[in-house]
């Protein structure tokens, strides 16, 4: 299931997602994703050696997934994609069993790996300890608390912050280019301040407002009232930056 490089327009069927149609397949194309080293960019870009085994933690949209594949398409390995929501270590051992007995590298991208509970994760070790695979893992969980710390030393670390604003502006552009279809700044201002980082986010909620369009829909504001996309974990590190919040504010407030 090896990839293979495509151009950031060359799919262009109209029965994918637009998010998935405007995905870029090569660094020559991809925007580089915010909090990503720029010299730990340039070595990937040259595709020399063995792949690299990461860890790329981030939030919703922020590139996990693109990084991955342009990785696999940049290293020419056999690459495998497996989301640990609906697989479990069988399917991670028949992947391994084949980097076995092929010659070119291979690499398995795990989506959602923090999925994976501890003892799922320990079968992953001696196969990257041996370099039968280079792992790549994305989670929008703090590794440091979700993932053995066998295998965080086994991985590369990098994590992603989320788009800033010219970016995801640029990546929009892009989308509205593919799809023939324009918006007025202030439009690509209100979709900016919805997305908060989320690539994904901003196409899929870009092309829903499109798509009402072309039927005499609402305009986008209205569209945008009634849509939602707030990140927030119960338990994770944006719950704890939110109470975190509220006690210093309570704490500076005026008591009477």
């Amino acid at each position: 299931m090896g990839s293979s490089a495509q151009g950031l327009f060359a799919n262009n069927e109209e029965t994918l997602p637009l998010a998935e149609r405007a995905r870029p397949h090569s660094f020559d194309e991809m925007i580089p994703p915010p909090g990503v080293d720029a010299h730990l960019l340039e070595t990937w870009k040259r595709g020399k050696g063995r792949p690299p085994s990461l860890i790329l933690w981030g939030p919703p949209g922020s590139g996990k997934t693109t990084l991955a594949r342009v990785l696999g398409n940049t290293f020419k390995a056999e690459f495998h994609e497996l989301s640990a929501v609906s697989v479990g270590v069988k399917e991670v051992r028949e992947v391994t069993k084949r980097a076995e007995s092929s010659l070119a590298p291979t690499i398995l991208f795990l989506d959602e790996v923090h999925r994976f509970n501890k003892a799922q994760q320990d079968v992953l070790l001696p196969w990257i300890e041996k370099g039968t695979i280079s792992f790549i893992g994305a989670t929008t969980e703090n590794p440091t608390f979700s993932l053995n710390g066998a295998l965080l030393s086994r991985c590369e670390v990098v994590h992603l912050t989320g788009f800033g604003e010219e970016t995801l502006l640029d990546v929009i552009d892009r989308a509205l280019s593919l799809k023939g279809e324009q918006l007025t700044s202030e439009e690509k201002g209100m979709l900016l301040q919805m997305a908060q980082g989320d690539a994904r986010a901003a196409l899929r909620t870009l092309e829903a407002f499109l798509a009402q369009r072309i039927s005499g829909g609402v305009s986008l504001r209205e569209f945008l009232i009634s849509r939602s996309n707030i990140h927030y974990d119960r338990d994770g590190d944006q719950h704890f930056d939110s109470i975190s919040a509220f006690i210093k504010s309570m704490r500076a407030g005026d008591t009477d």
